[in-house]
């Protein structure tokens, strides 16, 4: 399903939803990071602020104020390879036009004329991409921070590893968020045939 409603979506909304989907951020999170905190060779990403707007754009720290590295995957690594060239690009065919004025920091996601990207674009690209690969609709935050939790959770990852991949303080608060899976009661089913046999 993740794979379908990522191939609906293209340029740096696909690229924002990938690095979203793969560290589990928060898509404010996502859009809050900076050139300097991102190391595609070396594979951390530092995690400590999110894009917000309240009549002007500003970052402000995470929801829960960690400054966090996370291991970055191979995927997300390539992602952000892909926007760095795609925004140099964008850079170069605005010239003038490009506008970063009033803009926090060095973003790693940028519409093509060096604006922030809203949120809520991200939002309604995934909605249409959910409905154009004929998955039920759900906005960026339920796809990607619950999808991230369900894909560890189909992986074998402990709920202790979910819950601190996903920076929550508590176990409770993890368990809505990794969802049993079609794919999981089947592998259940056949362990307890392997056992039973």
């Amino acid at each position: 399903m993740a794979a379908a409603v990522i191939g609906q979506l293209t340029g740096t909304h696909q690229r924002i939803v990938v690095v979203t989907l793969a560290l589990g951020l928060r898509v404010s999170q996502a859009l809050g990071i900076e050139w300097d905190c991102v190391d595609v060779a070396d594979a951390p990403i530092r995690v400590h602020q999110q894009l917000r707007r309240d009549g002007r754009w500003h970052l402000e720290p995470t929801k829960s104020r960690d400054d966090t590295w996370l291991g970055l995957p191979q995927v997300a690594a390539a992602a952000l390879r892909e926007q760095r060239a795609a925004q140099a690009t964008e850079r170069l065919a605005a010239g003038p036009l490009w506008n970063d004025q009033d803009v926090p920091g060095d973003l790693v996601f940028r519409r093509a004329d060096g604006q922030p990207v809203h949120a809520s674009t991200i939002t309604r690209a995934v909605k249409r991409a959910c409905r154009a690969a004929g998955v039920p609709v759900m906005s960026i935050h339920p796809f990607a921070r619950h999808g991230h939790a369900t894909l560890l959770r189909l992986a074998g990852a402990t709920m202790d590893d979910i819950r601190e991949q996903l920076r929550h303080r508590q176990a409770s608060t993890t368990t809505r968020y990794a969802h049993v899976v079609p794919e999981m009661r089947r592998r259940n089913a056949g362990l307890i045939d392997d056992l039973l046999r």
